[in-house]
């Protein structure tokens, strides 16, 4: 996780989650990280072929966001 300050009052926490072919326990991680008080989840899918990308369609909110690579970048 990432924290982000703008001031001596201003902090925001952001969790990065980078997954390849892990859906299930991606679904996992979601879920507990937005029973946190998280601002911001970014999910990188990084080519997935197990319905990721999907399912993350599914899941857009204002606190979760991802990119999905075409390919495999290790």
């Amino acid at each position: 996780m990432a924290a982000i300050a703008h001031g001596d009052d201003d902090l925001h926490i952001a969790a990065i989650v980078v997954t390849h072919n892990r859906l299930e326990q991606l679904r996992l991680t979601v879920a507990r990280l937005l029973d946190e008080p998280v601002d911001h989840i970014f999910v990188f899918d990084n080519a997935s072929d197990d319905g990721t990308a999907e399912w993350l369609s599914a899941q857009a909110g204002p606190r979760l966001s991802f990119r999905r690579s075409a390919q495999n970048l290790g």
